[in-house]
């Protein structure tokens, strides 16, 4: 997308994924874009309609995911690090809780529920 149509375009999008998942009434886990919090109307819609949670991790921890997958765009680093640090302060005042992003995905996902989640079912509850 951002190769196509431009890094501003993709953060659009992503915005508008977030406000739209977020106006639904539906008890949903979001995985949103981390460019959302550059949005204003995002910060204030997690402030209001969501328990916020921010996975951090040394910055060369980041570094290295970046280069995984193809849907991270291409940015250099000084660049990166410079995007990194704008959003430092915006994405801790925007955490209920804040992780290790170098935890297990299970060691998250446990710690999430333990944290969110009240009498959370054995079983999957439905047909």
């Amino acid at each position: 997308m951002a190769e196509h149509h431009g890094v501003g375009q993709l953060h659009v999008l992503e915005a508008a994924v977030l406000l739209g998942a977020l106006a639904s009434e539906d008890p949903s886990v979001i995985a949103a874009a981390c460019s959302v919090i550059d949005n204003r109307w995002c910060r204030d819609a997690m402030a209001r309609r969501a328990d916020v949670v921010v996975l951090d991790a040394p910055t060369e921890v980041i570094a290295a995911r970046r280069h995984t997958g193809s849907h991270r765009r291409d940015i250099d680093s000084a660049a990166y690090a410079a995007l990194i640090a704008r959003r430092a302060p915006l994405l801790a005042a925007a955490a209920d809780v804040r992780l290790d992003a170098t935890e297990t995905p299970q060691a998250l996902a446990a710690t999430i529920a333990e944290t969110f989640v009240a009498d959370t079912p054995a079983e999957p509850v439905g047909p």
